[in-house]
């Protein structure tokens, strides 16, 4: 006995109602929400190195770190700060030199009077007796004239003149420039206080010559 089978001829095809799972919208809305912020942060990183000048791009590739400050070296001009670095060592931040070896440069008229003779002191240096309020030193001052500008060594000259009780007017970069000129062929120091006096006004003293 065969089975007849019954035909429905209003029957539609459907599928069954299978969920997507929760797991998988998490991940599809987690994803999606990456992919637009990832959008978002390229475009405003974009834009604004396009806003950047070009010199600060070129610095930001080369690993350097923008500046606005300038890359020159300023001369410095503050004759106390120039005294301590070249001078105090040998004549004390107070200018009383050193016993009977460096001699004081407060009250010594080799500092004073016109201020040509302590420019060219500075420039060109000492080696050999000088008399110094009574004292006669002997030692050896360095040249600075291959060291310091005119500008550097008027500052120190001035600094020195109106210190520790000296009252002397500054000088300016311009005589030390005359001072140059004027000795331009000198190429060793000074032999000592006869010889600056020979070439300077220097204003005698009994202890001062």
């Amino acid at each position: 006995m065969s089975r007849q089978h019954r035909t429905n001829e209003n029957f539609e095809p459907f599928e069954a109602n299978n969920p997507i799972p929760w797991p998988v919208i998490a991940l599809a809305l987690a994803l999606a929400t990456w992919g637009i912020l990832t959008f978002l942060y390229s475009y405003m990183a974009a834009d604004e190195s396009q806003q950047q000048p070009a010199s600060q791009t070129e610095q930001a590739g080369s690993g350097q770190v923008p500046t606005t400050e300038s890359t020159e070296t300023t001369v410095p001009d503050d004759g106390a700060q120039l005294f301590d670095s070249y001078c105090a060592s040998c004549h004390q931040n107070n200018g009383s030199g050193v016993g009977e070896a460096i001699p004081p440069l407060a009250g010594s008229a080799w500092v004073l009077g016109s201020g040509e003779q302590a420019a060219g002191i500075l420039l060109f240096g000492i080696r050999g007796p000088i008399n110094v309020q009574g004292t006669t030193y002997n030692g050896r001052m360095p040249t600075f004239g291959d060291t310091l500008d005119n500008k550097e060594i008027a500052a120190i000259v001035t600094h020195i003149r109106s210190s520790w009780g000296n009252n002397a007017g500054a000088i300016s970069a311009d005589l030390v420039q005359a001072q140059r000129e004027r000795f331009r062929d000198r190429t060793t120091p000074w032999k000592g206080g006869a010889e600056l006096n020979s070439h300077f006004n220097v204003a005698r003293t009994a202890e001062d010559n």
